[in-house]
């Protein structure tokens, strides 16, 4: 696929870059530090790339000066291949944007209660890196913070108030070594009042506009939902989705790299407001997703969505969203059916019960059916 190819590049040219020297004021312990205020120094990229087990202390002594660590500079570890783990010791408060990017040998993170903010792209391409603990007082996690690592589980803190984009999606398939990865669950801490979970662990919603920020393979978007928010779907494995009826605007690049969906159903009579690269980053990339997908508009509103921009899609259909609950058309069933052994979501994924929408449901007696749950 064109969106996939160019994001794979775009990986390896990443990779292959070479290392650039870097401004500093100390090199302590094998570290490099820069003086950010009074008293105050952040870990900066040096003359060497980092390598190993990092332990970044809470402060450092130069010259009789005491100086506290306060933040990981950006790109302070941009490229370090041969990175293993960091622990980030407590006063820390901040990781810069592109930290640790491309460190693709990093396996394990600790991070210090002190923490309050993620910076954009901060673990971008670190596909080894497969759990990570954000500690409670983090504040906010910036755009693409954990895209192409290999977590595929992730809590967010009750004190986070500012989540920008998405912020996590695993990989492709990239070799036998790399086989890719695709995030089964992104989970909001009871008593945050900025950001709430999506059923069963499949998103994040943001509370005061329910706007979707985030989301995972399988999501049935609640009836709350009025917009998805950038890169939300980024490499999100979504066949079928539907967009409820109050539903109001798809973001930029919402759909970036969405390479499966095949349905999409929009259950509002007035057209939803999208921006020209809604479907893909590029020009390109949006026309491949619209010639992939069938979009299905209540009756009689064809027209008024081609005229918004809805154009372009493999085919345009219309369907009646009160017929049966349910755009699919199939019959609903009740969750306590006897005989149910097993339930899926539409992409396979195995669920502790029934959601919302279209489930797989395999009975005892070894067949399966398709169930859509009101």
């Amino acid at each position: 696929m064109i969106m996939k190819t160019r994001h794979l590049l775009m990986l390896l040219l990443l990779a292959l870059m070479p290392l650039a020297a870097s401004a500093y004021d100390f090199e302590v312990d094998g570290l490099y530090y820069e003086k950010t205020g009074e008293g105050e120094v952040s870990v900066v990229k040096g003359d060497k790339a980092y390598e190993g087990a990092v332990v970044i202390p809470s402060s450092i002594e130069v010259g009789g000066v005491t100086y506290m660590v306060k933040a990981v500079g950006r790109k302070a570890f941009e490229f370090s291949g041969n990175l293993n783990s960091v622990v980030l010791s407590e006063g820390i408060e901040s990781i810069g944007d592109d930290a640790f990017v491309t460190c693709t040998m990093l396996e394990s993170v600790t991070l210090p209660s002190t923490l309050r903010s993620i910076g954009q792209d901060a673990f971008y391409a670190s596909s080894r890196l497969t759990e990570i603990e954000l500690p409670e007082g983090l504040e906010r996690i910036a755009r693409g913070a954990f895209h192409y690592s290999g977590i595929k589980e992730i809590v967010i803190p009750s004190t986070v108030s500012k989540i920008e984009g998405g912020f996590i999606c695993g990989f492709p398939y990239m070799s036998e070594d790399l086989p890719g990865v695709q995030v089964q669950a992104v989970r909001v801490a009871d008593g945050n009042p900025y950001y709430h979970t999506a059923p069963n662990g499949t998103g994040v919603i943001e509370t005061e506009t329910q706007r979707l920020v985030q989301a995972v393979a399988g999501i049935v978007i609640p009836d709350e939902v009025t917009a998805i928010g950038a890169d939300a779907f980024f490499y999100c494995s979504v066949p079928t989705l539907t967009l409820p009826k109050g539903f109001k605007s798809l973001e930029s690049c919402a759909f970036e790299c969405v390479d499966n969906l095949t349905s999409l159903y929009s259950c509002s009579k007035e057209p939803p407001t999208i921006t020209r690269n809604s479907f893909g980053g590029t020009a390109m990339g949006e026309r491949e997703l619209r010639l992939l997908c069938t979009l299905y508009v209540p009756t009689g509103c064809v027209e008024a969505y081609k005229s918004a921009g809805w154009g372009g899609f493999k085919d345009v259909k219309e369907f009646d969203p009160e017929s049966m609950g349910d755009p699919t058309g199939i019959s609903a069933a009740e969750t306590g059916e006897a005989g149910v052994e097993a339930c899926f979501s539409a992409d396979g994924k195995r669920l502790q019960a029934p959601v919302r929408g279209l489930n797989i449901v395999r009975m005892s007696d070894g067949t399966t059916k398709k169930v859509v749950m009101k």
